[in-house]
């Protein structure tokens, strides 16, 4: 089994904000407790999972937000979601089995731009259509400052080093996944997962 993850994060300074639109989707997936009065605590986990988000600022004007659920395919459909309820850019990362490394931004609802990382023999095999990003409108979201960086992240093939230099550019951890907080007991992982507030929206 190799890598699996996916993330999101949205371009504000204003973390409540995320907070309350992440609140408002969560509450059209709430689950309920059926007619026969099963307790929560019977519900399927998949279902409780979906409103369990982990959010931080790791960066002053971006605010990053994790689920356990988040995935290829996806954080991409809760970004668009969530791009609907917010007045700020939504970009999703997401990675697969070394197979392949995608971003989507997201406003209003609308895919703004994407780029896929992979060769072109896993996008025959997964039947996949290539998608190449716009840099102007990725560069006027993401930061004009970054324009050369972003081209040259866009160059890359190999879906890893495109995940790497992401993060150098942009400086935002998008290497992780929530689910994997669990198994880091090494007191810096510790200290790293401390930047993120735990939000049961089941509650």
């Amino acid at each position: 089994m190799g890598t699996k993850f996916g993330n999101l994060h949205v371009k504000t300074t204003n973390q409540a904000e995320v907070i309350a639109a992440l609140k408002g989707l969560s509450g059209a997936n709430k689950p309920t407790a059926s007619a026969d009065g099963k307790a929560k605590a019977n519900l399927h986990l998949e279902d409780l999972l979906q409103n369990i988000f982990h959010v931080g600022s790791l960066q002053s004007d971006w605010v990053s937000v994790l689920n356990d659920l988040f995935g290829w395919g996806v954080v991409e459909q809760v970004g668009e979601a969530l791009s609907r309820h917010i007045a700020s850019p939504v970009l999703t990362c997401s990675y697969f089995d070394e197979d392949l490394f995608e971003i989507n931004l997201y406003y209003n609802g609308e895919c703004l731009t994407g780029h896929l990382w992979s060769s072109p023999e896993v996008i025959e095999d997964y039947e996949l259509e290539p998608k190449k990003a716009d840099i102007a409108i990725l560069s006027a979201h993401l930061g004009l400052n970054h324009t050369e960086q972003l081209m040259q992240a866009l160059e890359l093939e190999n879906p890893e080093e495109a995940v790497q230099a992401l993060e150098s550019t942009l400086q935002l951890p998008l290497w992780i996944h929530s689910e994997w907080f669990y198994d880091l007991d090494d007191e810096d992982d510790k200290a790293f997962i401390s930047n993120y507030i735990k939000y049961d929206f089941n509650l």
